[in-house]
């Protein structure tokens, strides 16, 4: 019975990454699931997933995903935040793992933009680690229900986001306002 649940969030961990270790975290403080084997059923799940969405990016390449009618329509915002990601494609990384809806892609990217595989299983990793190790820390910190635990991580993530939208309006707006000023001479 208890290997047909690590089965199951092997499963879950590789088609719906890590926001089902929220649940699984807290089944294994409470004495249910090994944590240890959670930890180690979730880092090869994550890994393999994350891999295959970047072998997907190497074999499709930025210019085929381009071309995409979804992705076509926004070639301007497209091409800003390619030249983003090929400046700081690892940090870029690393931060997915913490920010919801950003993990495909980021993978994706990766691959398109061919990063070294290396360096990229490696900060994969530690990311891994880290949202681990993060989740962990705070379920034992917030000694609290399930539910709570889930709008704590969500509440987190939404904070995040918005931090993160006010940091690039607030790069935008200041270099709308030094590009005037720096023309007006």
């Amino acid at each position: 019975m208890i290997a047909n649940v690590y089965l199951l969030l092997f499963v879950g961990l590789f088609l719906g990454g890590e926001t089902v270790l929220i649940p699984a975290v807290y089944f294994a403080l409470n004495g249910d699931l090994d944590l240890l084997t959670l930890f180690a059923i979730s880092i090869f799940a994550t890994l393999i997933s994350d891999s295959l969405w970047y072998m997907f990016g190497r074999v499709a390449k930025f210019d085929r995903i381009a071309r995409w009618p979804i992705v076509g329509r926004q070639a301007g915002v497209i091409a800003k935040i390619s030249g983003v990601f090929r400046a700081h494609s690892l940090k870029i990384l690393f931060g997915s793992k913490f920010v919801y809806g950003t993990r495909v892609a980021a993978q994706i990217l990766s691959g398109a933009y061919a990063v070294p595989f290396f360096h990229y299983l490696l900060v994969n990793i530690v990311g891994v680690l880290a949202l681990q190790g993060y989740i962990v820390l705070l379920a034992l910190s917030l000694d609290r229900g399930l539910g709570e635990v889930k709008g704590f991580f969500y509440g987190t993530e939404v904070f995040f986001a918005v931090f993160l939208v006010f940091l690039i309006a607030l790069h935008l707006w200041i270099h709308k306002t030094v590009k005037k000023l720096w023309f007006q001479q």
